[in-house]
């Protein structure tokens, strides 16, 4: 059976071509005016990797699209996260080991830009991330914004050289909210990381302040969705090699069986919910066999009976990227396949009729040496609605023969159905 991918072709360019006219994903939202008139609507989210510069916005949600940038707003809020534009220092010192100054004074440039607020009230923290995911983060004294400076420089003196640390922003903290007892001696170890800095701003106002912060912002985690998947699965079994006449007569039929098992996505932050490692045991099956007979008379002939199966117990890891649509979501899956074998059908008997030898019978392995351990390449495409999904999976496999010269190729193509728990 010859796998004909034109259906797969198809599937994949309607994928596309849905994802080109799928909606824009616009959200509940607000934004200020440089002239503070503020008006609701929606804006489209876009899960920012950096701080963006422009927005869109619909006043209806049937409403035109527009654009707005720094020089229309003052603020904006949408999937709650809140951005302030504001005038800051923003630091260009080389940070990657090998592209270090030798200069201890680090080097900045002055700009315009919208800073996501990570808390706000009495003591504020806020955040930028730049070029080339470079991370900056800022508290507010009175109308300034003070960049909390951390930055590295390679120190050379005759034969001695070195990198030197300047973490500035720990003294920086310290004194900003000194005033919590709390507070004090947490900085010496901080790191200069959004989790880290975000914890001692939630301290502070835990055990120091009457005023509750307004924390805007929490760090996206990793979303878990665990279930249960099955389905059935097409096996075919080829032999390739110069031993491979040796074994076997023409080719194995197909092998149909259930297979199943549990599913962990793991969903990645910042990704919109369209990027995800998708993790499956589980557990497949196939079995083959074979019948020839070779007649010359009737005192010389003989007939062959081979089979050969295999369970496994499969870890599955893929990337997975989803393509939102209005009431279901599209998804391709790629990725490997590492299987166990549990269990092991290896089988061949020839009976003989030659003459004074009638009935002769020769049984054994089919294939002498095997291995346990399978891997494999898959390739799926689906659909979701709500907590069901449906799949069609190929897989290729390089089989159990442990001989070089007799390759072993295992075609699985998998209808499944699987339904989230979580």
């Amino acid at each position: 059976m010859k796998f004909n991918f034109n259906l797969l072709q198809i599937l994949l360019s309607l994928t596309f071509c849905q994802s080109v006219y799928a909606q824009k994903n616009y959200e509940p939202g607000y934004i200020v005016k440089a002239n503070r008139d503020t008006l609701n609507g929606t804006i489209e989210y876009l899960n920012w990797s950096k701080n963006p510069e422009k927005i869109n916005f619909k006043s209806a949600v049937n409403g035109a699209e527009k654009i707005y940038g720094l020089a229309e707003l003052s603020s904006f809020q949408v999937h709650d996260e809140n951005y302030i534009k504001a005038f800051v220092e923003i630091d260009d010192t080389p940070n990657k080991t090998g592209e270090l100054s030798t200069s201890p004074i680090p080097k900045s440039h002055a700009d315009t830009v919208f800073l996501r607020v990570l808390a706000s009230g009495p003591k504020s923290l806020f955040f930028l991330k730049g070029e080339e995911g470079r991370e900056h983060f800022y508290i507010k004294n009175d109308a300034n914004y003070e960049a909390l400076t951390s930055y590295r420089y390679e120190f050379r003196q005759d034969d001695k050289s070195g990198v030197v640390v300047i973490d500035t922003y720990k003294q920086q903290l310290s004194e900003y909210l000194g005033d919590c007892p709390a507070v004090v001696g947490k900085t010496a170890l901080l790191n200069y990381s959004q989790a880290a800095i975000m914890r001692l701003f939630e301290i502070y106002y835990q055990k120091c302040s009457v005023k509750n912060s307004n924390i805007v912002y929490k760090a996206d985690g990793i979303k878990t969705e665990f279930g249960v998947i099955a389905g059935l699965s097409v096996t075919r079994l080829n032999l390739k090699g110069p031993t491979a006449a040796f074994i076997m007569k023409g080719s194995f039929p197909v092998s149909r069986q259930i297979s199943g098992g549990v599913f962990l996505n793991l969903v990645l932050p910042r990704t919109q919910k369209k990027v995800s490692i998708y993790n499956e045991l589980f557990f497949s099956s196939y079995k083959v066999t074979n019948h020839t007979e070779k007649y010359v008379s009737d005192q010389d002939h003989s007939y062959t009976d081979l089979s050969i199966g295999y369970s496994y117990l499969k870890l599955n890891n893929m990337a997975r990227y989803t393509i939102p649509l209005r009431a279901v979501s599209l998804f391709l899956n790629a990725g490997i396949s590492n299987g166990f074998a549990l269990s092991e059908n290896n089988y061949n008997k020839t009976v003989t009729y030659f003459y004074s030898n009638q009935g002769g019978v020769t049984e054994g392995k089919l294939i002498k040496e095997t291995r346990k351990y399978e891997q494999g390449i898959l390739f799926g495409i689906g659909g979701m609605v709500k907590k069901l999904s449906f799949e069609v999976r190929c897989e290729r496999g390089n089989g159990m023969s442990a001989y070089n010269d007799l390759r072993t190729g295992v075609r699985r193509y998998y209808a499944l159905l699987s339904y989230r728990l979580k």
